[in-house]
């Protein structure tokens, strides 16, 4: 298990998610890391650049690989490694089986929040296509609709100039 040090209990300059992966990977190449993570180099590459979220599965994996808090992981909050004298500290209980019970019940909400959070944004994800193949569906017939109001105008211009004549055919009669 490898471990990483940080003094503080929240780091400010790793404020993305990607940034922290960053710090964790250390010195090991992407494709080092990706590898014993079996991920391709060009999704760790996606995740440290925040243009993807990497899965609950991963971030799991990340997180036990290298003892790192899976809080501070995601959300950047709280200490970076857990250790049984910190449990004790956090989470003033008499037994650190408890602490350690407590701590998995909130890794347990945790993931299940970003469970909630990945089906959510999977959901609005399906929404926004739907959407956008409406609004394409409509503006297609917004010009069906404008061509046929140019037709049904210049139908209109000539019947009423057709019109004229007959009454200035009718006049003349």
């Amino acid at each position: 298990m490898e471990k990483r040090t940080c003094t503080t209990m929240y780091s400010p300059e790793l404020k993305t998610l990607g940034e922290r992966l960053k710090f964790i990977r250390n010195s090991l190449s992407q494709s080092q890391f990706a590898a014993k993570f079996n991920i391709p180099q060009t999704t760790l590459s996606r995740y440290e650049r925040n243009s993807s979220e990497p899965d609950l599965k991963f971030l799991s994996q990340v997180s036990q690989q290298y003892n790192v808090s899976l809080e501070w992981l995601i959300a950047g909050r709280g200490a970076l490694h857990i250790e049984d004298e910190d449990i004790m500290l956090k989470y003033p209980f008499e037994d650190p089986f408890i602490a350690k019970e407590y701590i998995l019940k909130e890794y347990s909400k945790i993931k299940d929040m970003l469970e909630h959070e990945q089906r959510e944004r999977r959901e609005l994800s399906t929404e926004n296509r739907r959407l956008y193949r409406e609004k394409e569906e409509l503006y297609r017939d917004k010009e069906k609709l404008l061509k046929e109001k140019e037709g049904l105008l210049r139908e209109n211009g000539m019947l009423k100039e057709k019109l004229v004549r007959l009454e200035i055919e009718q006049q003349k009669n």
